[in-house]
């Protein structure tokens, strides 16, 4: 099952990837952005932008069953491998991600960030979560589900770029965990980090030739 919000329509589709078919359309709160399943395919989380609010939907039902509050601007949202814990990123004011555990829909932890946050990812193994927030230029690194932020990571920028204004917006982890890439919007560049060791080392930049 493929899973796509549809921001305007205030909907997720969940279609099925060998047919291409839409299966259901799940009615949710406005603007949903970025969504994260359970790996069993059973529980949904939608951010719901204006409300505040990320919204947890039982997939077989086609339902919301509860709300939780974080306030803001509910963006993004990513899950653990195994599971058991989200980590839901709002946009502007908290300035934090709220760690919650999927069998209770409860806030277990806090990561305070010094800014709005933005994207995030987790390495596969459920330990590290990397969090780009503005106005950083680069990410932090964070000890999860504990939630303690081991290391402020800044992208190296040679020095004709380091006068000019940029933000950090799109950032995943390879499938093995060695590394990290970081999207730098405004100097057209991705960022890839070593992060096999710590703190984090930068190994390259590719230019885009354009925002990634």
């Amino acid at each position: 099952r493929l899973f796509i919000s549809a921001e305007a329509e205030h909907l997720v589709n969940v279609i099925d990837p060998a047919t291409d078919k839409v299966l259901k359309r799940i009615p949710v709160g406005p603007q949903p952005n970025e969504v994260a399943v359970t790996p069993d395919g059973r529980l949904l989380y939608v951010p719901s932008a204006t409300t505040g609010m990320y919204e947890v939907v039982d997939v077989a039902q086609g339902k919301i069953i509860t709300k939780i509050k974080t306030g803001g601007n509910p963006h993004n949202v990513v899950c653990s491998a195994d599971g058991k814990n989200m980590y839901l990123s709002p946009l502007g004011d908290p300035h934090k991600i709220f760690i919650v555990e999927t069998a209770t829909h409860q806030v277990v932890g806090e990561i305070p960030l010094g800014g709005q946050a933005r994207p995030i990812a987790l390495r596969g193994d459920g330990r590290r979560l990397f969090i780009e927030y503005d106005p950083l230029i680069g990410f932090v690194m964070a000890e999860v589900p504990q939630g303690k932020i081991l290391h402020t990571v800044r992208i190296e920028l040679p020095p004709d770029l380091q006068n000019v204004p940029s933000r950090c917006h799109g950032i995943g982890v390879t499938p093995n965990g060695n590394e990290v890439w970081v999207c730098d919007v405004m100097h057209e560049f991705v960022a890839v980090f070593d992060v096999t060791v710590e703190p984090p080392k930068q190994i390259t930049r590719i230019p885009t030739k354009g925002q990634p």
